[in-house]
């Protein structure tokens, strides 16, 4: 509710949302891609990124998820946010892997883009313009992957 309230303010100072998402965490269970997909609906955030947990070499979860034997490849060009390197707790990586990829395609679909930027244009010229060119990018990165 926090963030509702949170969401709502900004809005009504006329400023977009950029809200960055980040799945795989131990108490992620394959529902949380629908769970992730409604608050977004429902908040009405401007830009959604989503992201998959990367554990960065040198860092605490890293070291964490070596010694608890969950890293699946050592192959640093796949620490991209966008693979999934580590084996999560509660799906396997294929469901993190194709959650995160589904979810992005729903969120980019053209009618919740087009949904998206018409909310936008309460907000002022720059926020309108900004979350066009935010929403159009990520459509075509789509394509890309």
């Amino acid at each position: 509710e926090e963030y509702r309230k949170a969401v709502r303010k900004i809005h009504d100072y006329g400023m977009e949302i950029i809200g960055e998402f980040v799945f795989g965490f131990d108490g992620d269970t394959p529902d949380i891609f629908d769970k992730t997909y409604e608050a977004i609906q429902e908040m009405e955030i401007d830009n959604p990124a989503l992201n998959i947990l990367t554990p960065y070499p040198g860092t605490p979860l890293f070291e964490r998820l070596e010694r608890e034997g969950r890293i699946l490849t050592r192959d640093w060009s796949k620490y991209n946010l966008w693979n999934v390197v580590f084996k999560p707790k509660n799906m396997t990586p294929e469901e993190l892997l194709n959650g995160t990829y589904d979810l992005n395609k729903r969120l980019y679909s053209p009618s919740n883009i087009v949904r998206r930027i018409l909310n936008s244009v309460k907000l002022g010229f720059h926020p309108c313009k900004s979350t066009i060119s935010k929403n159009i990018r990520l459509w075509y990165n789509q394509f890309r992957k």
